[in-house]
């Protein structure tokens, strides 16, 4: 079983869709789990953050359920199963106060908070939504959103325990569009890293985007149109049209058979 650690709904199909398609294609059982996509636990914290993200994404108080379903679609036109963890976006998260813990745009690419409760550990019920994989997929958390650093950690400590497992570090998409970011990345991951691209078909390559247009309320965040958005893909992971479509992922090779 091949498991995507997705820290958001859209990160598996924005970084990882393509291979996962072609994975499920071939027969491969695939699972995405979005940790990250649970309701806000009342009272929502009232910051200009959320004010702001909230009249960006349009589509009323009920954001998690919202992004929930259109993670569901995502992964039917990908072919791969869906779970997800009962944790919310670190834009709710608060401290024992009820303060937001992340509540500008800096704090959330910022370091991950001792007091946040994602630092403590891998989740138990993640552990036991993935026995038995034989590759776990994890951000290598290009562009440092805490919630990718997080999931990176997981992706480290989950492999550890599951001896054979497979730990592939995947480049977030679309931080991984900024010159350096990868690079920057790299040089304060812990192990020896190696580059294995994921060649992609015109079929995958489309399933990837059909998945991306699945997530209405984030089209916006992105892109000015869904044109926008095929074309800015197609350029990126085809190099601007220098070579076969693919994407990037890291073998840990403290986790590789």
């Amino acid at each position: 079983m091949h498991v995507v650690l997705s820290p958001h709904s859209d990160d598996a199909p924005l970084s990882l869709g393509g291979w996962i398609h072609q994975l499920t294609a071939s027969g491969h059982d695939v699972l995405i789990v979005t940790t990250m996509c649970g309701d806000p636990r009342p009272p929502i914290p009232d910051t200009p953050l959320i004010r702001e993200l909230h009249t960006r994404w349009n589509v009323g108080d009920a954001v998690s359920a919202v992004r929930r379903r259109e993670d569901q679609a995502a992964a039917r036109v990908l072919g791969a199963r869906i779970a997800f963890l009962d944790l919310p976006d670190c834009i709710y998260r608060v401290d024992s106060d009820g303060a937001a813990l992340y509540d500008t745009g800096e704090a959330i690419f910022g370091p991950l908070k001792a007091e946040d409760a994602v630092s403590g550990g891998v989740p138990a019920d993640l552990l036991d939504l993935i026995g038995g994989a034989t590759d776990i997929y994890a951000p290598l958390a290009v562009g440092n959103h805490v919630d990718h650093q997080a999931v990176k950690q997981w992706g480290m400590s989950i492999t550890a325990k599951l001896h054979g497992a497979r730990l592939w570090l995947y480049e977030d998409y679309p931080y991984s569009e900024t010159a350096g970011a990868v690079d920057a990345t790299l040089a304060v991951t812990t192990g020896a890293l190696s580059l294995l691209p994921l060649q992609l078909s015109t079929q995958d390559m489309r399933a990837k985007m059909d998945a991306i247009a699945c997530y209405a309320s984030q089209i916006s965040t992105f892109w000015v149109s869904l044109d926008d958005m095929e074309a800015r893909i197609t350029a990126y992971f085809t190099q601007g049209g220098t070579r076969p479509p693919h994407e990037r992922c890291w073998a840990h090779e403290g986790f590789w058979g």
